[in-house]
């Protein structure tokens, strides 16, 4: 049984590679933009929760120190 490649012109074979070749870099960019986004979407959580030291939720009661 013939493949349906196997009838195609050289210059049909060429077009299609460049165009298989053209949807393989739009993929590859568009995989690459995602992980840069999750990167930075995760660095910036990071840094979000690398901020100042909390204080606590109750007043200070004050320490004595003279007895």
């Amino acid at each position: 049984m013939p493949h349906a490649l196997d009838r195609i012109s050289a210059e049909d074979t060429r077009l299609l590679m460049r165009k298989r070749a053209r949807w393989n870099v739009v993929i590859a960019l568009s995989l690459a933009a995602f992980v840069v986004a999750v990167f930075v979407v995760s660095f910036a959580h990071i840094q979000s929760e690398d901020g100042p030291p909390r204080t606590s939720p109750r007043p200070d009661l004050g320490v004595i120190t003279e007895a």
